[in-house]
């Protein structure tokens, strides 16, 4: 207790009077690169702003940036920026059947809200990014700490907006990739005003005797050992991406998936001779789809649909399969509307809006298990510029939520202030509280019939808490250095235990959903981009952190407590090589280490080698080799052990016509 006392109290006596002076000169050198150090940025304060003027810890990856990175998709991408600790099941990156990826930002799972040009994409609490074709996206932006002022519940951690491009020109392109295990053919149409991408890939069943740890490697605090691993069978995934200007203000997004996934369970015995356990199909269905509407002045609206169909069968060995309790329907329907006002020669502004969303689930196996929720959000931000060097934003939303088990009502206050030494260095802070609901899913937990409904039972609260964070930043034309600071204190975080460990009266061994306790997470977060000329860049990237999560008056790590991120890059005008790195610590398996069954899982550290080469001969073609996990070492994603991807590659061609 004395220890979480004193770190608050540093980091707040640092956003009350902290201010650290940056020196150094000024390289004019615009000339070197096609992209800013300081671009716009309209997520953090939904209008637009400069980096440097935006109080918020803020990361814009630009199309360019996508396309030399190499990364297979959009998780892959965000896994190599600071903060970030995702998690998928799947080969780099994807998403694999009920196994969600996550989108971890500062040690908290569960707290990540991802928007497609600022329409919602999450589900129960998760969100699928993996089926956005990175050659559709213009830029990605990241605002890392709590925005729920502005954007409401699942804003806890941070807010990820992908922008998409809008077509200039008429243009078709075919991509075909094969690699050692995936392979991909694609096409592109760009019309006037619209653009359409079809995407089809497939995975190749990995070898399960290079997959699985030793026999007991990973044993529990009580003794347990482990005695099973999975791996992945062939699987195949199809989605569409489509995106068009109705006219000047009105835009359209419709993105549609597909797949079919497989997945074995091997039992092992202490003598080697493993046997098949378990085998899993699934399929996965998803749409997703907005209407945009902006002025471009002072008003903005979206309104979106999302929904996904997801059926999971599972059999015994030599048994047939049989539809899984994991089989589920779910959607919700978002509406947002927001206008900005200017006062005093634009210096101030006003942004004020109303958000609505319903949220429905069912259970495709259990009729009884289905819920539905409705939220209304109204949420104002005010700017005022004291002086050309000072301002500061107060915001405040209020959070009415009609859901079927028990009414919530939240107020969510947010204070942001900036302050701007000179044209190069900002200093900001930003506290501000959040909140999550329980995923809706989770409130039912057995198959004992209609009358049990655990969540009634053992009252499962929302996940609240307040965020902290003070910053700096110095960008001038050549480099860009960015320091951030933050603590969160986070109530009734949530996580898993056992029916039977718990005792509430029932015989089923099921994992189910609880509050655990508190969770608090205390930071730095440095990053550093230098271009040095107009053919090299590098950058690097640290996150030191303590998360912790207090069981049962204990309080334990919950999540890496360190990560470093690096890159350099070599462009000409035909050709680009870039390497990336990644480490993340060691670390528990935050979703299901528990108390009650003193599992608890640390997962090795991770270190992530990655190449990525193009040649453009001319306009119309080009060529791309990634290799990807170079080091060819063991990438575990969680205590059930699934692996990521051993050592791979992948090359891929692409023509325009």
């Amino acid at each position: 207790m004395k220890k979480r006392t004193l770190t608050k109290g540093m980091l707040m006596a640092a956003l009350i009077c902290g201010c650290v002076q940056w020196g150094g000169t000024a390289v004019h050198a615009a000339e070197l690169q096609e992209f800013t150090l300081d671009p716009m940025v309209v997520t953090a304060q939904r209008m637009e702003t400069r980096d440097l003027e935006t109080p918020a810890s803020t990361t814009v990856i630009t199309a360019e940036e996508i396309a030399q990175s190499g990364a297979p998709n959009v998780d892959t991408l965000l896994s190599r920026q600071i903060g970030f600790n995702g998690m998928s099941y799947g080969p780099n990156g994807q998403e694999y059947a009920g196994s969600a990826s996550r989108t971890k930002v500062r040690g908290l799972d569960k707290g990540t809200l991802v928007l497609v040009n600022g329409a919602p994409m999450n589900l129960l609490n998760y969100n699928a990014i993996s089926n956005i074709p990175l050659e559709a996206i213009e830029r990605v932006e990241v605002v890392r700490g709590s925005n729920a002022t502005l954007y409401g519940a699942e804003a806890m951690g941070g807010v990820i907006n992908i922008i998409t491009k809008k077509a200039t020109e008429e243009k078709t392109t075919v991509t075909g990739m094969i690699g050692n295990y995936n392979s991909k053919w694609a096409t592109g149409i760009q019309g006037e005003g619209f653009s359409v991408y079809f995407e089809n890939e497939y995975y190749d069943e990995l070898d399960p005797q290079s997959r699985k740890f030793p026999y007991g490697e990973y044993a529990s605090s009580s003794g347990s050992k482990k005695n099973n691993y999975n791996t992945l069978g062939k699987s195949r995934k199809q989605s569409i991406f489509m995106t068009g200007s109705l006219n000047d203000n009105l835009t359209f997004n419709y993105n549609h998936s597909e797949a079919e996934y497989n997945r074995f369970q091997i039992n092992r015995s202490q003598n080697g001779l493993d046997k098949l356990g378990k085998s899993y199909r699934y399929v996965d269905k998803r749409d997703t789809a907005s209407f945009v509407y902006d002025d471009k002045d002072s008003v903005k609206s979206v309104l979106a649909f999302n929904q996904r169909s997801f059926d999971s069968n599972q059999a015994d060995a030599g048994k047939a399969f049989e539809l899984a309790g994991g089989s589920y329907e779910m959607s919700n329907i978002t509406s947002d509307t927001q206008k900005t006002w200017k006062f005093n020669d634009e210096e101030d502004s006003l942004v004020a809006g109303l958000a609505i969303k319903r949220d429905y689930f069912q259970n495709r196996k259990y009729d009884f298990q289905k819920s539905d929720r409705t939220s209304v959000g109204l949420y104002t931000s005010y700017t005022h510029q004291f002086d050309p060097k000072f301002s500061a934003t107060l915001g405040f939303r209020g959070e009415m939520i009609n859901d079927f088990d028990e009414d919530q009502n939240v107020f969510l206050p947010q204070l942001q202030t900036l302050y701007k030494m000179n044209d190069e260095v900002s200093w900001y802070t930003n506290v501000g509280k959040s909140f999550i609901m329980p995923a809706m899913n989770c409130m039912f937990n057995t198959t004992a019939g209609k009358e049990h409904n655990l969540k009634k039972s053992r009252g499962l609260k929302p996940q609240e808490g307040w965020s902290y964070e003070t910053g700096l930043k110095k960008v001038t034309d050549s480099t860009s250095t960015k320091l951030a600071v933050f603590h969160m204190d986070i109530s009734n975080k949530f996580a898993w235990s056992n029916e039977a460990a718990l005792g509430i009266g029932t015989s089923t061994n099921n994992d189910i959903q609880i509050n655990k306790g508190d969770f608090r997470n205390s930071g730095v977060e440095l990053e550093y981009t230098k271009l040095l000329n107009r053919n090299w860049k590098y950058n690097l990237g640290v996150t030191f952190s303590d998360p912790e999560v207090n069981d049962d008056g204990e309080w334990v790590q919950d999540n890496a407590k360190f990560q470093f991120v690096a890159g350099v890059g070599y462009q000409t005008k035909k050709f680009n090589a870039n390497l990336n790195y990644l480490f993340l610590g060691d670390r528990p398996d935050s979703y299901y280490h528990e108390v009650a069954n003193n599992r608890y899982y640390a997962l090795p550290d991770r270190n992530m080698l990655n190449a990525n080469f193009m040649y453009n001969p001319d306009k119309n073609n080009s060529f791309a080799l990634d290799f990807y996990n170079i080091l060819d070492k063991d990438d575990v994603v969680n205590d059930y052990e699934n692996y990521g991807l051993p050592f791979n590659w992948t090359l891929t061609y692409t023509h325009t016509f």
